[in-house]
């Protein structure tokens, strides 16, 4: 078709003007605008032919036939040689040169216009865009290039003569009466998306330009379709990744993050039944978000294992599918439109290697999904859909590129909730510790302060013992000059009057041997019997020869009933009868801590009676000392062993912890006192 022909019709105002169709290069148009300045040349030639004839005319007229009365012949013959004069220069500048111009330009406008129509159709031919140029009237196709083709899957000559509206090439038929009715208002229409169907049923997306112009003065669209699925397929993929992308940051928590990326994957796919199997460390793949799946599906499913046999998600898991390449993208995923005609197409020994449980509950569109992060896999998308080819191939790649995401954002949040772990266990130990500092900052506080108890206290009883120290070599002193006062007084006194009477007995004997009689004797003797008996009674005293021939409880009841029968406190003893076997030196601090406490009731308590209970309990021997006396408080029981008269407890508590024993007091105002005598059977008495 030649270029030159085609025009275009502009119906914004349903009117059928045409215009020449801009179809060439400014440069060749240039030459026809300076032919169509002809005419204007030929004014001005009929001008200058007019000037000549009268000038010439006027010139013989004037000048020459005047004076020379030339024959008419000769006037014309002179007056056409003055107008050839005068012409010719006329005739060159505004004929001959431009007529000459003229078809020169003609000529190379023509041969610019060839070469033109030659692009235009070396360019309508190789364009990669599909172009198609179709009568408005009834949408027959007059011409395709290899473009259209390739878009289509319709050779050029299966479509020539054919009407587009005979051709399944439109998905949706409205697109195309959107796309007409803007060429009917506008003449004209740019980058209009739609979706084509090629011949092999693949649905592809387009973008249009058309217009339409006059071949042959009969309009016809000229269309110009752009295959854009790549394009679009790219910008999807991107789409849903950058939604991954924000989904793997706006969560730091597993369950919430599989959720919506569940959301996600529903609103890109719109399957019935969606879920993500994440392996966890000890080789489960259970569903750790899941959408419609049938509970006894998810029941039967959801404890399978990395190791499950004939299993098809453990081995997209771990890469090794085997069978049925086809069902087998490029990026590891497993897809299937029909699972009932997939099985059935497998042989007997394929069939073995997969489970068919999604067959077996009613799903034909089956897409197991790997889940990367780098050179492994965390887990799988599992999408399902009781509808047969409801996935198609680029869903599933798009999903295949947006998991990479998924499997970032899975291993990010592993290891913040790893993290997370790990510091609350670090915040776990940190206050163990500080409790355990704490506690040990407190013992130590305690023990300080029991230190310093200790402390005061030993010094005290430091301060007790030189005070004690000093005490006993009082008393020492006090007990020599009490056993002194005893012998001059008592024994001294008894030998010395013993000593006269034997002497006036000698001198008796000597001279009046008749006046020495046996009364002198007997006054003699009685002396002598009084000095044994206050160096026995002084023996008792310091020692009673009892406490080591016979035992403790008999050598009590001697002190018993001794200071009952000085002091006149009734005494009540009491013995368990057992054998108390304690060595010399227990029951010599026994016996004495025994006579302090009587003589303290005795000396301080008021008492009108005593009781003594001795008992053996296990391995101690225990004495029991209790009077009906005005009782102290513990505040004044502290006082009284700090002072003075509190050195014999002092001595007796000392003594006692000395040989593994205690003394206990227990005594309230108005209600007696209570002493406690606490003393092991085998007792340290080294020292």
């Amino acid at each position: 078709m030649p270029v030159w022909g085609i025009r275009t019709v502009n119906d914004a105002q349903n009117q059928k003007s045409t215009i020449t169709a801009k179809t060439v290069r400014a440069d060749t148009q240039a030459p026809m605008r300076k032919v169509s300045q002809g005419p204007r040349s030929y004014i001005r030639l009929v001008i200058a032919v007019a000037l000549c004839v009268f000038v010439s005319e006027a010139i013989i007229m004037i000048v020459i036939h005047p004076w020379f009365h030339l024959s008419p012949w000769l006037i014309a013959f002179i007056d056409a040689f003055i107008l050839i004069v005068f012409l010719s220069p006329a005739l060159y500048v505004y004929v001959f040169r431009p007529m000459f111009r003229y078809i020169k330009e003609r000529e190379q406008a023509m041969q610019a216009l060839r070469e033109s129509e030659i692009r235009f159709r070396t360019v309508f031919r190789t364009s990669p865009d599909s172009i198609s140029i179709s009568r408005l009237e009834d949408g027959r196709l007059v011409d395709v290039n290899e473009g259209f083709t390739l878009l289509s899957g319709y050779s050029r000559e299966e479509v020539l003569g054919i009407s587009s509206l005979d051709l399944p090439l439109w998905v949706n038929a409205g697109a195309r009466e959107e796309l007409l009715a803007g060429l009917q208002k506008d003449g004209r229409i740019t980058n209009f998306e739609t979706r084509f169907q090629h011949k092999d049923r693949r649905t592809l997306d387009a973008l249009i330009s058309a217009r339409v112009i006059l071949l042959q003065e009969e309009p016809h669209i000229l269309a110009v379709g752009r295959d854009i699925s790549e394009i679009k397929k790219i910008e999807k993929t991107l789409r849903v990744s950058r939604n991954f992308l924000r989904i793997s940051n706006r969560h730091s928590n597993m369950d919430a993050l599989l959720a919506e990326f569940i959301a996600e994957i529903k609103l890109l796919t719109d399957c019935s039944a969606m879920g993500l199997r994440i392996l966890d460390g000890n080789g489960n793949i259970p569903y750790q978000a899941s959408e419609g799946f049938r509970p006894e599906f998810y029941e039967s499913e959801n404890p399978r294992t990395i190791d499950s046999v004939r299993c098809m998600c453990s081995d997209v898991i771990l890469g090794r599918i085997k069978i049925k390449p086809g069902s087998v993208t490029r990026g590891g995923s497993f897809y299937v439109g029909s699972t009932s005609r997939f099985i059935a197409e497998l042989s007997e020994s394929e069939r073995k290697q997969v489970c068919a449980v999604c067959s077996t509950y009613g799903y034909e569109s089956v897409a197991l999904i790997p889940i990367p992060l780098s050179d492994k896999i965390l887990g799988l998308i599992h999408l399902a859909d009781a509808r047969k080819d409801f996935l198609s191939l680029e869903t599933i790649e798009i999903l295949e590129a947006a998991a990479m995401q998924l499997g970032i954002a899975i291993e990010r949040v592993r290891a913040e909730e790893a993290l997370q772990k790990s510091y609350r266990e670090m915040e776990r130990r940190v206050e163990e510790r500080t409790a355990q500092l704490v506690s040990a900052n407190e013992l130590l506080n305690l023990e300080i302060e029991e230190r310093k108890f200790n402390e005061g206290k030993l010094l005290e009883q430091q301060h007790k013992l030189r005070s004690l120290s000093s005490e006993l070599l009082l008393t020492e002193e006090r007990e020599r000059r009490s056993i002194a006062t005893e012998l001059h007084d008592r024994i001294g006194q008894s030998l010395a009057v013993a000593r006269i009477k034997l002497g006036e007995f000698q001198e008796a004997l000597t001279s009046n041997p008749a006046e020495a009689n046996a009364e002198a004797l007997g006054e003699i003797r009685g002396y002598i019997e009084q000095t044994i008996e206050d160096t026995r009674s002084l023996t008792f005293e310091l020692s009673p020869p009892v406490l080591y021939e016979l035992g403790l409880a008999p050598a009590i009841a001697w002190l018993a009933s001794q200071i009952e029968g000085k002091h006149g406190l009734q005494i009540q003893l009491q013995d368990d009868g057992e054998t108390k076997p304690l060595d010399n030196g227990c029951r010599v601090v026994a016996f004495q801590a025994a006579r302090e406490l009587l003589f303290n009731i005795v000396k301080h308590a008021r008492a009108k009676s005593a009781a003594i209970s001795m008992k053996t309990d296990g391995e101690v021997v225990r004495i029991d000392i209790e009077d009906d006396g005005i009782g102290l408080d513990t505040a004044e029981l502290d006082a009284a062993a700090s002072g003075s008269d509190g050195f014999g407890l002092f001595s007796i508590r000392e003594r006692f912890h000395t040989l593994g024993g205690r003394l206990e007091i227990h005594s309230e105002p108005g209600r007696g006192t209570r002493a406690s005598l606490l003393l092991p059977l085998v007792c340290d008495t080294e020292d």
